[in-house]
């Protein structure tokens, strides 16, 4: 099932909350939820640009403008006022220990949260600490709890103690030659890197630093680097003649995946992992899936509020995040038969039909506890809405509607799989019923 709907969030003295409504659509896969993007105090849209999920699975966005959070009651706005570097967030990593890394263009702050009994703590770390530069551009923390970081001008390593600082290749061009455009740990602890100016990438296993050239792949134009839940290595490039191209590594044989097997003449700028194994690429063209099997197209006509996904993580229960240049959306494909967000409290239980399967007619029954306009709709599994059964303000308490398996102008409709929307307020759920004629 599928259902896309948008929340507000918990407005900030930094931020002023424009609420942007979404049509909603329908289909067999997941609930999409659109989060609208926030305005500064300026009146600047604050697209995140990156973003990551802690251990108490509260999830983080960094903007240019500071960062802020979401934990489904609401939220955290940081900024400079707070303990902030800098507000233009360039990348962010959460440790074993549960701090939050928060890279930037003028060096790192590591927030510290996790002890709810004294104020957070705050640290800054900049070149005078030992980071080789402060222009950060990637964090990645090993199994070890070790942060590893990215930087225009090579890469520094962080174990709590003692810095340490890394030149892949071109120690005499650390100024440009060092650029990290893709981090990566994987599940071994190596680190995988690609540099700009330098065919290849390099992996590092805390003695040896390899190369590895692959016809195709130029380091110039890679932009993400993922690690798949068996290890494999994920690559992917931005727009660059051939157009782009997606490259794996599992530690024998490299393979390539070109713009035509993934639809797309664009740039791929992000990918993550889900629980399943399964490879989502964001791209400034649509969002793409891989399962091992098949790739999938994901648009704005799915639930994306825009083609141009500029960043993806997962959160602990394998919900997706889609930060765009025109609001976040997550998409929740955990449950195939019913989906309630957790984002909201529950206005409506949709307890279920029965008969099902049923045969001409069904009773649709649900629970309604606050006063919210509630909408009942039927959709077919292609997303078309087949009939409207409650459209109004309805009393706290237990309701029930019969469908007499017929459309809106009476007519009935053919056997099949169908989907019982129900919403109220910020609430929707989805329910599958099969009519067997």
């Amino acid at each position: 099932m599928f259902i896309r709907k948008v929340l507000g969030l918990v407005p900030a003295i930094l931020f002023i909350l424009v609420l942007v409504v979404f049509d909603s659509s329908v289909s067999a896969e997941g609930v999409w939820t659109t989060y609208p993007l926030l305005k500064s105090s300026d009146n600047v849209d604050l697209i995140p640009s990156t973003g990551a999920v802690d251990n108490n699975n509260i999830k983080w966005f960094g903007t240019m403008k500071g960062v802020f959070s979401l934990d489904g009651h609401g939220g955290t706005i940081l900024s400079e006022k707070n303990g902030l570097v800098s507000n233009h967030i360039t990348a962010i990593a959460v440790g074993r220990d549960n701090k939050k890394w928060f890279g930037t263009a003028k060096g790192v702050s590591m927030y510290d949260d996790s002890n709810r009994n004294i104020p957070a703590v705050w640290k800054t770390y900049t070149g005078k600490d030992g980071l080789v530069d402060d222009r950060v551009r990637h964090i990645a923390i090993d199994k070890n709890n070790v942060v590893w970081f990215g930087t225009v001008g090579g890469i520094s390593r962080f174990d709590g103690t003692t810095w340490k600082t890394y030149f892949p290749k071109n120690i005499n061009r650390a100024y440009d030659g060092n650029c990290i455009t893709g981090l990566a740990v994987d599940h071994d602890g190596v680190l995988w890197c690609s540099l700009i100016y330098n065919d290849g990438i390099f992996s590092y296993d805390g003695k040896t630093w390899k190369q590895f050239k692959v016809d195709g792949l130029n380091t110039n134009n890679i932009s993400t680097i993922a690690v798949d839940e068996d290890n494999v290595k994920w690559f992917a490039t931005m727009y660059f003649y051939p157009y782009c191209a997606v490259f794996s590594f599992d530690g024998v044989s490299w393979k390539k995946y070109s713009y035509q097997e993934i639809f797309c003449h664009g740039s791929v700028l992000s990918i993550a992992v889900d629980s399943n194994n399964t490879k989502w690429l964001g791209t400034d063209l649509g969002l793409r899936s891989y399962d091992g099997r098949t790739w999938e197209i994901h648009s704005p006509a799915n639930g994306l509020p825009s083609n141009f996904i500029r960043a993806i993580f997962v959160d602990k229960n394998s919900v997706k995040w889609f930060l765009t240049d025109q609001g976040v959306s997550s998409f929740d494909d955990r449950t195939p038969t019913s989906v309630e967000t957790e984002e909201t409290p529950q206005s409506i239980n949709l307890r279920g039909n029965f008969p099902n399967p049923f045969n001409p007619s069904t009773t649709i029954e649900f629970t309604v506890s606050s006063d919210n306009p509630v909408a009942l709709d039927i959709y077919s599994v292609a997303g078309q809405k087949v009939r409207t059964l409650v459209n109004g303000r309805l009393t706290v308490g237990v309701h029930s509607v019969v469908w007499d398996g017929r459309d809106e102008t009476g007519l009935a409709v053919s056997s099949g799989i169908y989907l019982c929307r129900i919403t109220a307020g910020n609430f929707t759920s989805v329910h599958k019923m099969t009519l067997a004629r």
